[in-house]
């Protein structure tokens, strides 16, 4: 299997994963290019300036579109807060003039998960910090099925098996009626 370890800006990691019952994230990229991938490869999210995985989410399309687009489609699942503030932080990454109307690539992730802090993940032995965008690991490599290994460690432990609190009162073990014959 394929998967992939993109580079992403903390302030975008830290925005989505605020955001509750998220289904999906617009994980844009300044420059606009855009590769499609196979429909629910893996995409986990390594913070810029650290060496940390810190969750993930699956490739369901790329596009491109205008910014303002992507604001309408997507909203605050493009990390950022606001209109503005996504403009701002595009145009942060762009050598050349950004307007409400510049093309952005959009790659759609559905699922997203974060990790708590002490989930975060270490970045695999071959990863080279100078890798700015994305890098691509397959499990049938030792590196690739070791780290996936590790991935799924970590999504066991995330995952919560508290019970549910029943809005109606406790829950309780009954033996049901047998059907009366008429």
């Amino acid at each position: 299997m394929k998967f992939y370890l993109a580079v992403t800006d903390s302030d975008w990691f830290r925005h989505v994963s605020s955001l509750t019952d998220i289904d999906e994230v617009n994980f844009w990229i300044p420059g606009g290019r855009v590769t499609q991938y196979s429909v629910g490869t893996p995409w986990l999210f390594k913070l810029k300036r650290t060496s940390f995985i810190v969750g993930g989410g699956f490739f369901r399309y790329a596009t491109r579109l205008p910014i303002s687009t992507a604001w309408d489609y997507f909203g605050e699942k493009n990390g950022a807060q606001s209109f503005n503030l996504l403009l701002r932080k595009i145009t942060g990454n762009r050598a050349s003039k950004t307007t409400d109307v510049t093309e952005i690539g959009c790659i759609m992730l559905s699922e997203p998960f974060f990790w708590t802090n002490e989930n975060w993940l270490g970045v695999p032995v071959d990863w080279d910090p100078h890798t700015q965008t994305r890098k691509s690991y397959s499990t049938e490599d030792p590196i690739g099925r070791q780290f996936w290994a590790d991935v799924q460690v970590r999504a066991m432990r995330s995952l919560s098996f508290e019970p549910r609190r029943n809005a109606l009162g406790t829950p309780r073990l009954i033996v049901p009626r047998r059907p009366r014959r008429v």
